[in-house]
């Protein structure tokens, strides 16, 4: 039988179970579950689940038992496995993903569309602590408006102007004392 074994590709072993001297090995790849009645089979496959090992498995392919409900069982036989070749160290693969931005950039139009909408978001929100004479559309509107243009005007700040914060540089999260003089 030795002459009809087949390789996999790289795969993972997920799952090993004993039942009556038969290991029930589950893959992520194919062939999806291979069995064995060999503990040292077993116990090998157990090891490289334990181990997360990528490996290449040796397994015999069989169709020749016939099942109760018509046509024959398909089942893949472990053999014994390796652990699969991975790309050399000084190959293109550095273990990085690297993201390249899908999204092409905004025109202009497209900004002050996604700035007029925050603006009118947080306007809204901002609505019910307004005084009453206030919270009418026209002076929302405005206000929305006035969110949206700070918001598409301001500049991007420089990195090297940007400082961390420290003891010394105030926190928005540090406790601010009440001030009633909000000029509303």
């Amino acid at each position: 039988m030795a002459q009809d074994l087949k390789t996999s590709d790289p795969l993972h072993i997920t799952e090993v179970e004993e039942s009556n001297g038969w290991y029930a090995i589950q893959t992520d790849g194919h062939p999806k579950k291979l069995k064995t009645n060999r503990e040292e089979g077993g116990v090998e496959a157990g090891r490289h689940k334990v181990e997360r090992n990528l490996i290449v498995v040796q397994y015999a392919e069989r169709n020749d038992k016939p099942n109760p409900h018509g046509g024959f069982y398909h089942d893949f036989y472990w053999y014994g496995a390796k652990i699969a070749e991975q790309p050399s160290a000084n190959g293109s693969d550095d273990g990085i993903t690297r993201v390249k931005q899908t999204a092409p950039a905004k025109s202009p139009e497209e900004a002050w569309r996604i700035a007029l909408a925050v603006g009118s978001d947080r306007a809204v929100a901002l609505a019910p602590h307004l005084p009453a004479d206030k919270q009418d559309f026209p002076f929302i509107w405005a206000l929305a408006y006035e969110f949206a243009a700070r918001i598409y005007l301001t500049p991007p700040p420089q990195p090297d102007s940007l400082e961390p914060l420290s003891d010394n540089n105030p926190s928005f999260f540090d406790p601010v004392e009440e001030d009633d003089s909000i000029p509303f």
